[in-house]
């Protein structure tokens, strides 16, 4: 029988969900996906994440290979957050730039250039161990107004609203195809799963 890890912790890894095994891999062992406290994600085994082969999305590699910044944020959570945003909107290398940087998503002026002026937001609006920087519109870009602390299990509901989906001719993302034709993202969702069409899914006749 397998163990549902979900929702266990692994240094900044946070299990959310059973993920899909990986195309190149043989073996029948179980793989999960994890949110970072840095707000990336990896899928790993339960293996080598109880083993602690894994700790981090690759945050922890990068910070520590890295040089301490001038603004002194090195150590703090902040800086974590700050780093792995910048990433996801700027670097065509990191993981999740797709659906981020690659469809448009960008850091506004202020935060972009000084992590010390995203330190004081955070700072203020409730930064902790343990709570992922997530998007108010997942359209929108990383700015004051757009953007607050949540759990990781919100934060997985959300990300869910953001696959791209294409609805009469136009891409987008679940949450706005949702907004813009009247069907509820979670509906959508659970017909796409069914093996809906994307176009049949957010029929509201259906």
């Amino acid at each position: 029988m397998l163990l549902d890890i979900t929702g266990m912790k692994f240094g900044r890894l946070t299990v959310v969900e059973k993920a899909k095994r990986p195309a190149h891999v043989k073996s029948q062992m179980a793989y999960w996906r994890c949110v970072c406290e840095c707000g990336g994600e990896a899928i790993h085994t339960k293996g080598n994440l109880a083993k602690g082969s894994v700790k981090s999305c690759g945050c922890l590699r990068r910070e520590v290979a890295g040089r301490e910044p001038i603004h002194g944020l090195w150590e703090a959570l902040s800086y974590r957050k700050w780093v792995a945003m910048i990433s996801r909107c700027y670097h065509p290398s990191q993981q999740s730039y797709p659906i981020y940087g690659g469809r448009g998503i960008s850091v506004c002026e202020e935060w972009r250039n000084d992590p010390a002026a995203f330190d004081a937001w955070a700072t203020a609006n409730g930064l902790s161990e343990g709570l992922h920087l997530d998007r108010i519109d997942t359209d929108g870009d990383y700015s004051p107004e757009n953007c607050r602390f949540v759990t990781p299990k919100q934060n997985a509901n959300n990300r869910r609203s953001n696959r791209i989906v294409m609805v009469q001719g136009s891409e987008m993302t679940l949450a706005a195809a949702a907004a813009r034709f009247g069907v509820k993202a979670s509906v959508a969702a659970k017909r796409i799963k069914r093996g809906w069409t994307e176009e049949e899914a957010f029929e509201v006749s259906k």
